[in-house]
């Protein structure tokens, strides 16, 4: 559920010249109220503003556009399925870039990887010292699905965000 957004609120989709984070949205708040001074001020949206702010925030601008709240995609939170890096201004909206999106795709498997092999790893030294021959083969197949995770085909023939999010090691 997206919150309510105030009056005189608008974002602001930075295109950057970094590859690994090619968008930021700036939330922007064109009308201050209840300031400690106690009058209200304005902070318009032009290149001069967007520059400074940029500068600011250490982003180096390429270009900017202002954007629609509801025209954002909804996986932007932070979460381990986010695709928020992968995100690009198409020129007219803000859109996810599917090549990089795969990419995070394989990284978010990877990462997943890491904790699970460690529990694998365990299980396989415990078949291995009591001589389970079956436990052996059964967590060495399961292992191997893990290291075969990032290169599931599935990823690589989704055609949406939705698609890769439900890709899992089976």
């Amino acid at each position: 559920m997206k919150p309510e957004i105030p009056d005189g609120y608008l974002f602001v989709a930075v295109t950057t010249s970094d590859p690994a984070a090619p968008v930021a949205i700036l939330g922007w708040p064109t009308i201050r109220r209840n300031t400690p001074e106690g009058d209200d001020y304005s902070w318009p949206v032009n290149n001069n503003t967007v520059r400074l702010r940029c500068k600011q925030d250490g982003l180096d601008m390429v270009r900017w556009a202002i954007v629609q709240y509801d025209d954002l995609p909804d996986d932007r939170d932070g979460t381990q399925e986010t695709y928020r890096d992968g995100l690009k201004h198409d020129g007219t909206k803000i859109v996810h870039d599917l090549v990089k999106c795969k990419a995070i795709k394989r990284e978010h498997l990877r990462i997943a990887r890491l904790e699970k092999m460690l529990d694998l790893d365990g299980k396989w030294m415990r078949a291995t010292g009591q001589g389970n021959k079956a436990e052996q083969d059964a967590v060495e197949a399961e292992r191997q699905k893990w290291r075969d995770a990032p290169a599931d085909p599935r990823i690589e023939t989704a055609r949406s965000v939705e698609e890769l999010k439900q890709i899992r090691v089976a």
